[in-house]
């Protein structure tokens, strides 16, 4: 039972993902990535902070340098995933973002030796078909830097799944959540006033505001607690097979409020991508009943 309620709130993770994609084009045209990294993350630290002061106050050592760990990860794999979005298309960065479904459960084998169940992995094959079906990353052949950029975040996405099932707890949720999006911030910051020489707009823009009201709360505070809380009660590989449901949700946010047009080819994708989810959901549940079955026969 634990394990499908974490299953469902990952789940809504991706929803809130999928809305990320349309908010970060709203306003990245005239906004420096990093700035936008940096201004989202420190307003998500300062909401964790109002919300959950006392229990960063009892974070312990351990926990600050597991969430700097952490926040190295889900720097890279937010910086670069904005970066690229400047070079690369939002169907290319869809996809290859979503090689976490690939890279997780490589780097889990690699680094811990642990391998999915076989249902995980029938799911990871049907979700790739449908990831190529849904996004159709078409267009030049040759990766572009882009795609270099977006390619290093799923890296590190993937790293940073695979690290919060070792470090992510129901006790230190709160305060990990704090730690990882207060050093993203910082180092975001720095990187933005190196390189970016940001600036406040003169007058208030519209557009940046609607973006950041769904980045930093939604986008951000939602998804990284949920993460950190619940992803622990299921697997690495299975979490990433869930998280390949956020193109689906950012095409159908794409359909809905940017009046994009889903082709044929797209929503045989998003079916398939959902047939993967319930493949790798489903399997162990029906291989536990044919097993009780058998020892009850």
């Amino acid at each position: 039972m634990h394990r499908f309620r974490a299953d469902f709130f990952l789940l809504m993770c991706t929803v809130l993902w999928g809305g990320t994609f349309l908010a970060i084009k709203l306003v990245i045209d005239t906004t420096p990535p990093m700035f936008l990294v940096a201004v989202r993350f420190s307003l998500a630290a300062l909401i964790y902070l109002l919300v959950f002061h006392r229990a960063i106050a009892r974070a312990s050592r351990r926990d600050v340098r597991r969430g700097i760990v952490l926040g190295l990860f889900l720097l890279g794999g937010f910086g670069l995933q904005t970066l690229g979005l400047q070079y690369t298309s939002i169907a290319r960065s869809a996809f290859i973002t979503q090689l976490i479904v690939l890279f997780t459960p490589a780097l889990q084998w690699l680094l811990f030796r642990r391998l999915p169940r076989p249902a995980t992995l029938a799911g990871i094959a049907i979700v790739l078909v449908g990831m190529y079906f849904l996004t159709s990353p078409g267009g030049e052949a040759q990766l572009n830097r882009g795609d270099w950029l977006t390619l290093g975040c799923a890296i590190s996405f993937s790293l940073y799944i695979v690290f919060v099932d070792r470090y992510g707890t129901r006790e230190n949720a709160a305060a990990l959540s704090f730690d990882q999006t207060l050093f993203v911030a910082a180092f975001a910051w720095l990187i933005a006033v190196g390189f970016e020489f940001p600036q406040f707009p003169d007058s208030p823009r519209l557009d940046l505001f609607l973006g950041l009201l769904f980045l930093a709360p939604f986008g951000t505070n939602l998804v990284v607690y949920w993460q950190t809380r619940w992803q622990p009660e299921t697997t690495p590989a299975r979490a990433a097979v869930i998280f390949a449901m956020e193109p689906v949700f950012a095409t159908t946010f794409a359909v809905l409020f940017a009046q994009e047009v889903l082709p044929a080819r797209a929503a045989l994708g998003a079916a398939i991508i959902f047939a993967g989810m319930l493949v790798s959901e489903l399997g162990p549940v029906i291989g536990a009943r044919r097993s009780a079955a058998v020892e009850d026969s």
